[in-house]
């Protein structure tokens, strides 16, 4: 095991407290503090790294996610919860605008933000 200031220093994010480190799981991720202790041993763990000292919360298809920017963009969001692209992806407060495909989501306001994708809506043109 190792720490999350161990991962940081050895990733050149310096110095370590200026910067948050999120490990990514299976379609779920978690912040790691300075302190805690990370399993490396397995050889597949992935971290993501963000200058700030703040955490923001999000679910996408109910599945918790923390991120380390106010803002993630749709790709992220995709590529973060394996979302593919012949679905839409909507704000769960605004369930029928789907989210641009080259925008994102500002995760700064209160709370977490809740996504979810649905199957794309296939239109059907009768001649």
């Amino acid at each position: 095991t190792i720490s999350g200031r161990e991962i940081r220093t050895g990733a050149n994010l310096v110095p370590p407290s200026d910067f948050v480190l999120i490990e990514l799981g299976d379609k779920t991720s978690r912040s790691i503090g300075l302190e805690e202790k990370s399993d490396l041993s397995s050889g597949a763990a992935r971290f993501l790294s963000f200058e700030g000292d703040r955490v923001f919360t999000l679910t996408i298809n109910e599945r918790g996610y923390e991120w380390g920017s106010a803002t993630i963009s749709t790709a992220e969001i995709r590529r973060y919860a394996s979302i593919p692209e012949d679905h839409d992806l909507f704000l769960d407060n605004d369930a029928d605008k789907p989210i641009e495909a080259d925008g994102e989501v500002n995760l700064a306001r209160k709370g977490a933000e809740r996504i979810v994708s649905k199957p794309k809506e296939k239109v059907k043109i009768c001649l």
